[in-house]
């Protein structure tokens, strides 16, 4: 894993190139195999990885604002499932202008603020303009 993207990122952050804002939607995404394989070592290290690190942010719950912008996108964007829309509504409220994801749809979202980019983790090299 060393070499992968998601690696550079959690690098980076560790590095405090960049805050990272995550929230507990994240959480109860990237648990949901470590359970299922038992690995509760995995699941207390992304835990604290995401809710504990010194350059990240931890969002625990949707506000009525956030909620509010997840209804708007869910509107004008009918293919959006609830959990897109809420992370995105996260990174809308807290003025991020990176989304990171490995889902191409969200590229298409309409109704995002112009300084929010949606970038896939394999395109967060050129992204960034990182060299190896």
């Amino acid at each position: 894993m060393k070499n992968s993207h998601a690696q550079l990122i959690f690098d980076m952050i560790d590095e405090g190139q960049f805050t990272a804002v995550t929230s507990s939607i994240t959480l109860s995404e990237v648990l949901v195999m470590p359970y299922r394989l038992g690995r509760m070592d995995l699941v207390e290290y992304y835990r604290k990885m995401l809710s504990s690190g010194e350059n990240t942010e931890y969002v625990p719950i949707l506000d009525e604002e956030a909620a509010i912008t997840v209804a708007k996108l869910r509107a004008i964007n009918e293919s959006l499932k609830k959990f897109d829309a809420q992370h995105l509504a996260v990174a809308i409220q807290h003025h991020c202008d990176l989304f990171l994801t490995n889902d191409a749809k969200l590229k298409k979202v309409i109704g995002l603020p112009e300084e929010l980019r949606v970038v896939l983790l394999n395109e967060i090299e050129a992204e960034l303009n990182i060299k190896h």
